[in-house]
């Protein structure tokens, strides 16, 4: 059966934990055997928009919020998506242990080691639906966006990269 993609990303054993309609799935590149990590019986059951590991952390976002597996246990931290679209587009924890998630819908929420995921505010004039996130050696966040460029977030600053500063189209 073939499902929708929504994520794929390589954990520190190089197997890659691939985010689908049906769930979340690792593959081993060098057997090609494919297990299921979450499917339709399991808690935290249906489509699995992102994911990312961090050590022992798996996080991953659903249209519910985001969860984190650590030592076999799941924990739901609920994200009040705006919209009736319920996409997560990526999810990343910086180094300061803040956890972000990005939307489909133009928005960004952020976890500050606490409870519960809150949007930032101004992130729905600053991304375009943001896709992939990235972390640079200063703590700055690197969003790529399809129609947008690339947007970098620092602490109280925002820069956006587009055509009109210089981005080449095709980069």
């Amino acid at each position: 059966m073939l499902f929708r993609s929504y994520s794929a990303f390589e954990n520190a054993s190089g197997h890659l934990l691939l985010a689908h309609d049906a769930g979340l799935q690792t593959l081993d590149p060098l057997t090609g055997r494919l297990e299921t990590v979450l499917g339709e019986s399991s808690l935290v059951a249906g489509p699995v928009y992102a994911t990312r590991q961090y050590g022992e952390e798996l996080w991953i976002v659903t249209p519910s919020g985001a969860h984190r597996r650590n030592r076999g246990q799941w924990e739901h931290f609920p994200i009040m998506f705006e919209h009736s679209l319920r996409t997560g587009m990526f999810i990343l924890k910086d180094s300061a242990n803040n956890v972000w998630v990005g939307d489909a819908q133009n928005k960004l929420y952020c976890n500050p080691g606490t409870d519960a995921f809150l949007p930032v505010e101004e992130s729905e004039l600053l991304l375009a639906r943001g896709f992939a996130a990235v972390e640079d050696h200063e703590g700055n966040l690197w969003i790529g966006t399809p129609f947008n460029g690339v947007i970098k977030l620092q602490p109280r600053h925002v820069s956006v990269l587009s055509k009109r500063n210089g981005l080449d189209r095709k980069s």
